[in-house]
């Protein structure tokens, strides 16, 4: 573990090219990796550590994050503009980790999702009152077709990303952004027709690759997340950022691979009176101890489920993956634990 190379990279993430106006993109990245150096070249190793991790542990500013919003914004309006003309009709919902306050880049892209109106699943024992005869994969189908045809006219300058399996990557051109446009459609579980509250309703996520929809409960989780957080000081949310900056900057692949998704899931089983109040060294050194306890325990580890209950967190990411990802977490406790540190 390369501690300089972490800050920088961490400075890096931290940058805004859309709050300056007067520099190219190099010089820009080059000024912000010469403040970084200036800022923790006095510093020793161990102090660098600790500004590494309060720091990773910090929300991204309010400002880069209404920027996000702002684009996502000018995207959702030309869609729910243009769609209506050929026949489609949509609702719009953001989710993600912009969303739920765990994103870690400044310049982080937004997923939208573009819901169709024409047709809703119901979650058995449910029984539509106005039967819908179409088919909703074809029906998919032309949402992302047509989504991707007003996308490609609108921003002809920008690059439309289609490689995706779930999502309509657009890029560059006018927005200081990355948009993931994601059709899909609802899903209303018997929990959400039962209380008619907004969060239990899912989502099902068209899958062009496989023809199929992928379900899941993104506001249920946000509801999870958020009431995780308030039970833990905003410490959770902290842990989360932490770990996805050094999944970030591990030289290991593996450890690259674990999706956000399951590091918020990892996470969210840690207990919450363990890291209620602790200042970022402490919560540190809990968050090491959480992971060397499912180290020991394995079978705990393989019966953890992500916060919707969809599927344990083991089917995606590996008991190996947890190993590696605890192993970074000790270079840096390593370093940490030499003697008390000042900043």
């Amino acid at each position: 573990m390369n501690i300089e190379k972490s800050l920088n990279s961490l400075a890096n993430r931290r940058s805004d090219f859309a709050l300056t106006q007067d520099m190219s993109l190099e010089h820009f990245q080059e000024q912000v990796l010469n403040e970084s150096k200036k800022s923790f070249s006095s510093l020793t190793e161990k102090q660098r550590v600790l500004k590494y991790l309060i720091e990773s542990m910090s929300e991204v500013s309010k400002h880069s994050t209404d920027i996000s919003y702002e684009e996502g914004n000018k995207v959702l309006q030309h869609l729910k503009d243009e769609l209506p003309r050929y026949g489609i009709f949509v609702e719009f919902e953001y989710q993600g980790s912009v969303i739920n306050n765990t994103h870690i880049v400044n310049n982080s892209d937004i997923d939208l999702l573009v819901i169709t109106k024409k047709f809703e699943t119901l979650e058995k024992p449910q029984k539509p009152t106005n039967p819908y005869n179409g088919n909703p994969i074809e029906d998919m189908e032309e949402l992302r077709a047509r989504c991707i045809e007003i996308l490609k006219s609108t921003y002809s300058v920008a690059k439309v990303d289609t490689t995706g399996s779930k999502s309509i990557t657009l890029s560059g051109g006018s927005l200081r952004r990355d948009i993931d446009v994601v059709p899909s459609n609802w899903y209303n579980s018997n929990k959400y027709v039962e209380t008619g509250i907004k969060y239990y309703r899912g989502i099902q996520i068209y899958n062009c690759k496989d023809k199929q929809r992928d379900k899941n409960y993104p506001f249920w989780n946000q509801k999870l997340m958020n009431d995780k957080d308030a039970a833990t000081s905003g410490n959770y949310k902290s842990l989360v950022r932490l770990a996805k900056n050094i999944r970030c900057d591990s030289e290991v692949k593996t450890v690259n691979d674990i999706s956000s998704y399951d590091i918020q899931a990892l996470f969210y089983h840690i207990p919450s009176s363990t890291i209620r109040n602790l200042k970022p060294e402490d919560l540190f050194f809990s968050a090491t101890k959480y992971l060397e306890n499912l180290i020991n325990n394995e079978s705990f580890f393989n019966s953890l489920m992500v916060p919707d209950q969809t599927r344990k967190i083991v089917k995606k990411m590996s008991y190996e993956q947890l190993l590696l990802l605890y192993n970074e977490f000790c270079e840096y406790e390593d370093i940490l634990s030499q003697g008390v540190v000042f900043l």
